[in-house]
């Protein structure tokens, strides 16, 4: 029984090793990744009007000076901010230190208070009901801009963070490290147990077909015995 039990289990879990894998090469693909929405926005100048820090100071220019910056436009109820939000960190690490990371939000300053965290280069920013994503035509959620040492907008890309890794040259340490993303990809996007389920039923697919061979080979290879004896 036992046994029965293992020849099932062993295997599956294997199979949906093997889904993982496929998927994390997909999140592989997006290391490479810089495209982008061209638009009226490229090479103008960013303009800080409206930007206000977390203690309402207002943001100068001085900010964007001499450093490359990814730009994220963003709301509390985001869940795909949020999901970039936990992939940021590794990002600072693994890019030059005259990179950083804005995060605007569109929320307001008590929803700022609750999402807690400190991590060099990364500055948080409350835009409100401010003009600026009016101006930029802001209209998906997170919309990313690359601007530049001398502040000019160089870049719309789809995916900010592709971008960013494909500007720097960032590749995955280990394909483990790509494993543990593509399940936190899965996660946050709430199709982790959907992907189980689906590798789990073309396993068991899988399976049953492999199970019906089997017993047709024995089956077959029983009448052939009967026959051979029958003759004899």
């Amino acid at each position: 029984m036992i046994k029965r039990f293992l020849l099932f289990f062993i295997p599956l879990i294997l199979f949906i090793g093997i889904g993982l894998i496929l998927e994390s090469g997909k999140i592989k693909i997006g290391y490479k990744d810089f495209n982008e929405n061209i638009s009226f926005e490229k090479n103008k100048v960013f303009s800080t009007k409206g930007l206000l820090a977390l203690d309402s100071t207002s943001i100068n220019f001085e900010l964007f000076k001499d450093k490359t910056t990814l730009l994220q436009f963003s709301f509390n109820g985001c869940g795909p901010c949020k999901r970039a939000k936990q992939l940021f960190p590794n990002l600072l690490d693994n890019s030059p230190k005259n990179f950083q990371i804005i995060t605007l939000s569109i929320d307001n300053y008590n929803f700022w208070k609750k999402d807690n965290f400190d991590k060099e280069r990364w500055t948080k920013i409350n835009i409100g009901d401010s003009e600026l994503k009016n101006s930029l035509k802001i209209t998906e959620y997170p919309t990313y801009f690359i601007i530049n040492e001398d502040g000019k907008i160089i870049s719309r890309p789809n995916n900010g963070i592709a971008a960013i890794r494909s500007l720097y040259q960032i590749t995955p340490s280990t394909n483990i490290n790509l494993i543990k993303e593509s399940i936190g990809e899965l996660k946050y996007t709430n199709r982790f147990w959907n992907f189980i389920f689906m590798y789990a039923s073309m396993y068991s697919v899988l399976f049953a077909i492999i199970l019906l061979f089997i017993f047709l080979v024995k089956l077959t290879q029983r009448k052939i015995r009967k026959s051979k004896i029958a003759n004899n």
